[in-house]
């Protein structure tokens, strides 16, 4: 096993780790810095010199795809409700501006006392 890619996986899913914990808290700010650190290791990984075989046995003995997958679900919810969130404000924009089209066209209080 090279030492080398498998310190690299087990970054990778510290930096993994660390993202689903942000996106849990809703602390957004941090999550760029974390993608592109991990994204450095990925291209660190897929620069370094191993066999297919031997790079999917350590990606299984780390259990990455687990992480990888809770990643994903996570990340698939928040967006869920960001778009719900999103509709729902647009939904309430809509509403306001068929209303004051109605009623800021009206004379009701343009007549002179």
């Amino acid at each position: 096993m090279d030492a080398n890619l498998k310190d690299i996986l087990i970054k990778y899913k510290e930096y993994t780790m660390q993202i689903i914990k942000v996106v849990e808290e809703d602390n957004l700010d941090l999550l760029e810095e974390l993608i592109q650190s991990r994204q450095m290791l990925v291209d660190k990984a897929l620069n370094s010199i191993v066999e297919k075989e031997e790079g999917k046995k350590m990606y299984k003995e780390l259990e990455l795809d687990e992480v990888q997958e809770k990643l994903n679900t996570l990340m698939s919810v928040k967006l869920e409700a960001v778009r719900a969130e999103m509709e729902k404000v647009a939904k309430s924009k809509r509403a306001n501006n068929s209303y004051n089209k109605r009623y800021t066209s009206a004379t009701i209080f343009s007549k002179k006392i």
